[in-house]
């Protein structure tokens, strides 16, 4: 398995399909290695639906949390 690094990473393409919380997650810590990342997701938004109440460890966001929220509180939790 090759290991990207912010000197080879450049060549890699990565598709990701779902952008639930470990899609988005997983193309955030790619794109940040700077890899080209296509991430499809077929919802209306991502991390969207059920999932989303389980954003933090308690478990208590609520559902009508607006897009730009989830993907704050998404960044701030691998951070």
């Amino acid at each position: 398995m090759t290991q990207a690094t912010a000197q080879n990473s450049s060549s890699f393409t990565v598709g990701i399909i779902g952008g639930g919380i470990a899609g988005s997650t997983i193309a955030l810590h790619l794109a940040q290695l700077g890899i080209n990342v296509s991430l499809i997701e077929s919802g209306p938004s991502l991390v969207n639906g059920p999932p989303i109440c389980h954003l933090h460890a308690g478990g208590n966001l609520y559902r009508e949390i607006s897009q730009e929220q989830c993907l704050t509180l998404l960044k701030q939790s691998i951070e």
